[in-house]
């Protein structure tokens, strides 16, 4: 049986525990640091996009 099929099928057969507690548990190995690595790259993708636009002028009504 997949991972898919198993989490679905305890997720079907065990309504005495919340829902939520079986996302967590299946969000265990996330931690802050991933968290916190995936606002950085964010960020780097939207500084870096603000850059693009500014060398190309679409920016300039912005600016004024």
């Amino acid at each position: 049986m997949s991972n898919a099929a198993t989490v679905a099928a305890r997720m079907s057969t065990s309504p005495a525990k919340p829902k939520s507690a079986m996302a967590a548990r299946m969000l265990e190995g996330v931690t802050g640091d991933v968290f916190g690595a995936a606002i950085e790259v964010s960020q780097v993708v939207v500084w870096l996009s603000l850059v693009a636009a500014g060398m190309h002028g679409w920016t300039e009504p912005l600016i004024g």
